[in-house]
């Protein structure tokens, strides 16, 4: 990184959400980021996404993205199936990584790549961006006070009528409704009852002809009968919002509840304002701009030394995996 603490990024995947993240890079301080290059294998796909934002490097290998030396870190918005090789490639060639989420579509592999970044002195993080919203900041607060007691009740759901968008629909590009949305469902079961591990855990799924989730209901309990319960589909519309439910009071989370802007509490109704992206950078999905709370605590942590983001640490990656492979595991869905 150079000496004035700018941090230079690039993007590997020119899909939805990098545009997504990209957008939301252009509400932080141009003196603190820039995205200083863009790969994908589609040649048009990638010189249009460059020309849209203004970045003045294009690659049609990750290979190149990786060898460039004046690159700090990669965002990594391609397809589930593609994030392990490419965290690899990009750690191999010394960059820092933000990995979207899943970040890889086995525990053992999720282990290997936090081992992996360490060896190489180089942070890495599984793109939860919820976790760095004020909102779940403010939630982990509650939670550690115990402002509504001893938590018994988690609940949440996420539905939306896509079956046959690819990312959600096929096995060979890691969909499945559970690895695409139920991870911010396990992240929030995880962040409520942390370094848990539940003592049962019970899914049903229908599948889809390729053998992924479409519709999954889960519950987990906890060895001290605490229960969290999600319901998840890319069938039909569901009300995505969450509450927490304690022996002395409530947390409701308001839709959505994995990019919030608004936390009803026993002290009273948060709500907090979004960063402006302007219009002239459309985006795809619900809050976008909140990506930009993840990419500023990214520098934050590269600017400190720390290999790893307190609000979502690797630890908190592998527990979440491990959830998830069992999961699939009672679900039967198999992504060797």
């Amino acid at each position: 990184m150079p000496d004035n603490g700018k941090l230079r990024w690039g993007i590997a995947g020119c899909g939805r959400i990098s545009n997504d993240f990209v957008a939301a890079l252009t509400t932080l301080p141009s003196g603190e980021h820039e995205v200083a290059a863009v790969a994908a294998r589609d040649r048009v796909r990638s010189e249009e996404f460059a020309k849209r934002f203004g970045i003045p490097k294009v690659y049609h290998s990750y290979e190149a993205l990786a060898e460039d030396d004046q690159i700090d870190v990669i965002y990594i918005g391609t397809v589930n199936s593609e994030h392990t090789k490419l965290c690899k490639q990009m750690l191999h060639h010394k960059k820092h990584v933000l990995c979207e989420k899943p970040l890889t579509l086995r525990l053992q592999d999720t282990k290997d790549l936090f081992a992996f970044a360490r060896q190489n002195g180089k942070f890495l993080m599984e793109a939860i961006w919820t976790r760095t919203f004020p909102a779940y900041k403010q939630l982990k607060s509650e939670i550690e006070q115990q402002t509504i007691g001893d938590v018994q009740l988690v609940t949440a759901n996420f539905g939306c009528n896509a079956p046959n968008v690819p990312s959600l629909a096929q096995r060979n590009l890691g969909g499945g409704v559970l690895l695409n949305v139920g991870c911010y469902m396990i992240q929030l079961a995880t962040l409520v009852f942390p370094n848990k591990m539940p003592t049962s855990i019970k899914a049903a799924a229908t599948l889809n002809d390729d053998g992924v989730d479409e519709t999954t209901a889960i519950t987990l309990q906890y060895e001290d009968g605490a229960i969290a319960q999600f319901l998840m589909s890319t069938r039909v519309e569901l009300d995505s919002a969450a509450r927490i439910v304690g022996s002395e009071g409530t947390i409701e989370i308001e839709a959505p509840f994995l990019a919030p802007t608004q936390m009803l509490t026993p002290s009273g109704k948060y709500h907090f304002v979004l960063p402006f992206i302007d219009e002239k950078f459309p985006t795809n999905f619900i809050n976008s701009a909140g990506l930009s709370y993840e990419a500023a605590e990214v520098r934050r942590c590269i600017l400190a030394g720390e290999l790893e983001c307190p609000w979502m640490t690797h630890a908190d990656s592998i527990l979440d995996a491990e959830i998830i492979e069992k999961i699939c595991k009672e679900i039967k869905v198999n992504y060797d």
